[in-house]
């Protein structure tokens, strides 16, 4: 059982990160640089928003060093596109700064650096476009600016060249908004200073245009939303279920009431999948205009709790070339199903369906075991690689918090596990895997850290009993390895080779025909009987190929209800009662 100084330790893990947060006056004595900017979105001929003019001065800059400012290339994941700097000017006492630039490919940073030191303060100025809405790489975490509606939503390094600094700096921001426009960020509404770390203003969210607005119950100081562009969610809904789960995870985490978080959306034709990014004062969701599954609403409120999530849990310190995204995407996969149901957000057969979701992703993911260090470099190698930190560390966590109420005799569970852990980054201590690996084998034995070690190499993990709680229960089965059976001749879309005997063979898909378009791949992740749609061209014709892309057999886990008068109870959700 954990000792009461870790069960009882308040994580908030958002504290430092409030919206006009100021730092303590001694810290704001120390030199740190004042930038006070405006941002001007442009509205084409189109009447549609194609980018925004950024105009600052920096001032507090250190002396007598070349100015260097910083551009993240948001790689290497995909990400940049067009949006690249332009019509960039750099001006001191002095006159202009004459700049040359250099690109650092391992930090995916390009610089900008002045051939002399600045003299006084220094007025930058420059324009960014929009990006693409789909580019050629695929999209990446949502970091670059884009067009939504009739204006534009970025994070902070998706539009700021700023001086490269670590630390604490204050933005001003003013907005010179065209007519009707209004603009909102993670700092609030309109204009606003922040005094900020500088990495928390290149994560903040920036949205402006004719906004949509969603405010919650609490008001401005509680959970509110908005953003631009149509869909066919309904995205009042979708917000009143998410300001409820907020509050839940927030009390969960042990965050105090009155945190001001902003949710912002952004529709546009960007292509598939819906998806997010959190920070700590908010989401940013990219939903598509439209939708041809049946239960979109339940999706989005199952991303919209997996990112929320994301703004309360611990973090993990990287160490010994072990990546945590099982931990951060891991941990917030399960609570996003386990928060919303025990707090009776979610029907029984819809926390079902979304364990089944992690689990078929999961054990039908042809890199399942993959060694965890080998992550990164494969993430992106395969359609549904990127899954497997999600899932795997969902799994993971089902498990262990199985393993921890059996250990303790329900008298510990794996969030106090979380909160303790959190503790120890709050206290400066050691907070990586072994950390995390000790607070495992103190609360739930040795078996439960045997069991994380062969998680890092990649076992496969077929969970305790009790996992995921006592509504459902899990059953074996064997299922089919998602694959689209054929591989492309290398920088083409010429399919080179197609698997003998598979079901793209039998469902006529032949060597030499050339992929014509994009595939609505996700749904047949999960559903094991969901054919595919392929598009390709062949002699001149285009034609549409159609199968299970499966193949194989392995052993899996599949969750049902169950049917007792206690779980019976949470089969109408709150809300719909």
């Amino acid at each position: 059982m954990i000792s009461s100084p870790l069960r009882t330790a308040t994580v908030c893990l958002t504290a430092s990160l409030l919206v006009g947060t100021a730092l303590p006056a001694r810290a704001a004595a120390t030199a740190s640089p004042r930038i006070d900017a405006t941002f001007t979105p442009h509205v084409g001929a189109s009447g549609k928003a194609d980018g925004v003019a950024i105009r600052y001065v920096a001032q507090g800059l250190i002396p007598g060093k070349p100015l260097d400012l910083q551009w993240d290339l948001l790689a290497p994941s995909p990400g940049r596109s067009t949006d690249e700097v332009q019509a960039l000017m750099v001006r001191d006492r002095r006159g202009v700064l004459a700049l040359h630039s250099t690109t650092d490919d391992a930090a995916g940073m390009r610089h900008y650096v002045s051939d002399r030191a600045p003299v006084g303060a220094v007025t930058v100025q420059y324009r960014v476009p929009v990006a693409m809405a789909i580019p050629p790489d695929g999209r990446g975490p949502h970091r670059e600016m884009q067009a939504a509606g009739n204006g534009i939503t970025t994070s902070g390094d998706g539009f700021l060249l700023l001086p490269a600094w670590k630390g604490t700096i204050t933005l001003q921001a003013h907005w010179n908004l065209p007519k009707g426009f209004s603009a909102s960020s993670s700092f609030g509404d309109g204009d606003f200073t922040a005094t900020r770390d500088i990495a928390d203003i290149l994560d903040a969210f920036y949205v402006a245009g004719t906004l949509r607005r969603f405010p919650g119950p609490d008001g401005a100081q509680g959970f509110n939303a908005a953003g631009l562009g149509r869909t066919d969610i309904d995205l009042q809904a979708l917000f009143s279920w998410s300001a409820q789960d907020y509050d839940i995870v927030r009390q969960a985490f042990g965050g105090a009431k009155g945190h001001s978080f902003r949710a912002f959306y952004r529709s546009y034709d960007g292509g598939r999948p819906d998806s997010g990014r959190a920070n700590g004062d908010g989401i940013l969701l990219y939903l598509m205009p439209r939708h041809t599954e049946a239960d979109a609403l339940f999706d989005k409120k199952s991303l919209m709790a997996h990112e929320i999530v994301h703004v309360w849990q611990p973090r993990m310190a990287a160490e010994d070339g072990e990546d945590t995204l099982w931990f951060t995407e891991g941990s917030a996969n399960y609570y996003a199903a386990v928060l919303p149901f025990e707090h009776g957000l979610m029907t029984a057969a819809e926390y079902a369906v979304l364990i089944n979701q992690y689990a078929m992703e999961y054990y039908g993911n042809a890199l399942r075991n993959i060694p965890n260090a080998d992550i990164p470099n494969k993430m992106w190698s395969a359609p549904d690689a990127w899954t497997i930190p999600y899932d795997r560390g969902a799994l993971y966590f089902a498990d262990l918090d199985a393993r921890v109420r059996s250990h303790s005799a329900g008298k510990t569970t794996l969030l106090d596990l979380l909160k303790a852990f959190a503790a120890l980054r709050k206290a400066g201590k050691p907070h990586g895997p072994k950390a995390w690996r000790a607070l495992v084998e103190a609360e739930a034995g040795p078996e439960a850290a045997a069991a994380f070690d062969a998680m890092l190499t990649g076992k496969t993990i077929l969970p305790a009993a009790g996992a995921f709680g006592p509504c459902v229960q899990a059953r074996a089965l064997q299922i089919g390895v998602f694959d689209l059976n054929y591989r492309k001749k290398k920088g083409t879309n010429v399919i080179e080779t197609v698997l003998p005997g598979s079901n793209a063979e039998k469902a006529g898909l032949q060597v030499g025909d050339t992929l014509a378009g994009n595939a609505d791949l996700e749904p047949a992740f999960t559903d094991l009987d969901r054919a595919v749609a392929i598009p390709i061209r062949r002699n001149g014709v285009k034609m549409t190929v159609r199968y299970v892309p499966r193949y194989g057999s392995v052993e899996a886990m599949r969750w049902e209800p169950v049917n007792t008068p206690a779980c019976a109870a949470r089969s109408v959700a709150i809300g719909e009662k």
